[in-house]
């Protein structure tokens, strides 16, 4: 059983397909058995970023996470440009735009969950060519267990086999996810972009 279900618990089964056409067609990137051993790592890590993450089972959990955060925060403007996820938002009190500049938040997918950092990777199919400084301060992001990996070179790997010739632009690594995190003295993070983050994470894998 996975770091997330012996945390939270489960009281029905996973439903896998909540959001279908965000599921890659190849198989999981990892088993269930290095999900085990990738998953305690990346939320300790994550939530020591300053990161904030939801544990899903299915669509209703989805939308629950997405009022409450809505709702907590009173965000009126919303930027999404994926097809898949923009109707999640659809029925919401918002002023909806596929544009991400100047909204109160972004909501959008991701490619990989890195496991040794905590960090998060885009590339363009999410981000467009948008420069992650220039976009606003609150993400919603959308994932799933089974794109975690190990570390940064695992998700490059994954991404060339993924994309193979038509390789995307922007790959973009978002690590810090608090104001706070400015103040780290640590040389790894200097020039770091801090942004508010909420990981809606959809339990994918059987286990």
């Amino acid at each position: 059983m996975s770091f997330f279900k012996r945390l939270f618990g489960s009281k029905k089964e996973t439903t896998a397909n909540v959001v279908q056409e965000n599921k890659p067609k190849e198989n999981s990137l990892i088993s269930k058995k290095e999900v085990e051993a990738y998953d305690k790592q990346f939320v300790i890590n994550f939530t020591k970023n300053g990161g904030k993450f939801i544990y899903t089972l299915d669509l209703t959990a989805i939308n629950e996470a997405l009022s409450n955060i809505i709702t907590e925060n009173q965000w009126l403007d919303a930027g999404c440009s994926d097809a898949n996820l923009n109707h999640l938002l659809k029925d919401r009190s918002l002023n909806l735009t596929k544009e991400f500049l100047g909204q109160d938040f972004v909501f959008v997918p991701c490619e990989y969950l890195v496991a040794d950092t905590g960090a998060i990777v885009f590339s363009s199919h999410q981000l467009g060519e948008n420069r992650m400084d220039k976009l606003p301060d609150n993400f919603i992001i959308y994932s799933r267990t089974s794109q975690l990996v190990r570390n940064l070179d695992e998700a490059m790997r994954s991404l060339k086999n993924k994309y193979k010739n038509n390789f995307p632009s922007n790959i973009t690594t978002l690590k810090t996810f608090s104001a706070i995190n400015n103040e780290d003295t640590d040389f790894r993070n200097y020039g770091s972009v801090s942004k508010n983050v909420y990981l809606l994470l959809l339990e994918d894998l059987q286990t």
